[in-house]
């Protein structure tokens, strides 16, 4: 635009026409605002997906934490088990019902033996 001259006469009857490019423009602006607020908001996308994720990478790294503790708890007790033949033969009696040559084994049954009926000692009181 070329500079007016302080003295010359401004038109103001008449108000300056945009150009069709200019208000097309203004129109897809606004419209793609729109589409962009509406995405924002929408239940399925947006702000509440987000904060659904940011959730969901709390809760999985709240897990990972506690699973790195009880690796490390894991690892102290192989370290154990492979400096002390105590705490390895603890360990395999325990767990696995290991059992020496020169001990004694006696099995018990689970529960009442139920092969036979159930009945009161004869001549009792």
């Amino acid at each position: 635009m070329r500079p007016s001259a302080p003295d010359a006469p401004v038109n103001m009857d008449r108000p300056r026409r945009q150009s069709p490019l200019t208000v097309a423009s203004w129109v897809v602006a606004g419209l793609g605002s729109a589409a962009i607020l509406v995405g924002a908001f929408s239940p399925d996308g947006g702000i509440p997906a987000r904060e659904r994720l940011e959730r969901d990478v709390a809760r999985i790294e709240g897990r990972n934490q506690e699973l790195r503790l009880a690796n490390a708890a894991l690892r102290a007790r192989i370290r154990a088990a492979e400096r002390d033949p105590e705490t390895l033969e603890w360990q395999a009696r325990s767990q696995l019902h290991f059992v020496r040559d020169t001990d004694l084994v006696f099995r018990l049954p689970n529960g009442p033996d139920r092969s036979a009926p159930e009945q009161p000692p004869a001549g009792g009181g």
